[in-house]
């Protein structure tokens, strides 16, 4: 059986495809391994979480204000030591 090279198999390959009415599409991507590209996923997670803790701090806060009407709750008692 002969082999047939790799290049003229990429060129059948490639015809197919294109028949069937596709076309081929180079992409660059991150490089997962990069020490680098990990360490700004994480710097990337915890700028995430702080901003979604000040959003929820906020809305609990506005919650807060809107659920109590503070002038009902009278004067503050005094303390006498």
């Amino acid at each position: 059986m002969k082999q047939v090279p790799s290049s003229k198999r990429n060129h059948a390959y490639r015809a197919r495809m294109r028949a069937r009415g596709l076309r081929q599409v180079q992409m660059w991507v991150p490089d997962l391994t990069r020490a680098e590209f990990l360490k700004e996923i994480q710097a990337d997670v915890k700028a995430i979480s702080r901003a979604q803790h000040d959003v929820e701090e906020q809305e609990i806060m506005r919650f807060i204000e809107a659920a109590i009407d503070w002038s009902d709750l009278g004067p503050t008692p005094s303390h006498k030591a």
